[in-house]
């Protein structure tokens, strides 16, 4: 029995492929922010010596650099698949991940007029 899987044609494998990859960089830009909000509330509240902070920074970190290898395996199909769209993912990544601190500092003021 011949498996579908196998015969797909390379075309739509690497549509499927930019969706997963799509996907993961979302969850990682998702991830990225959610710590870096969690990172402003914790230090607006306890102050910078806060203690974890420096586990924190760290997650933030392997967030931001698993978005940025994210970003550069999604440019990559991208390039396969159109070079008119290259590096869109790679500059979306570090100017976005670049701008979570600040996003989040921004959404946690905004945030704590209402609560």
């Amino acid at each position: 029995m011949d498996n579908p899987e196998e015969h797909k044609p390379p075309e739509q494998q690497m549509i499927e492929l930019q969706m997963l990859v799509q996907k993961a960089w979302t969850v990682l830009l998702i991830g990225l922010y959610m710590v870096s909000l969690y990172s402003v509330g914790r230090i607006t509240g306890l102050g910078n010596d806060a203690p974890g902070q420096e586990i924190l920074m760290n997650v933030q970190r392997v967030f931001f650099f698993g978005l940025m290898g994210a970003g550069f395996l999604l440019d990559i199909v991208q390039m396969r698949m159109d070079r008119k769209k290259a590096y869109l993912f790679l500059s979306l990544s570090l100017i976005l991940g670049g701008f979570a601190d600040i996003v989040a500092t921004l959404q946690y003021k905004f945030l704590s007029i209402f609560i």
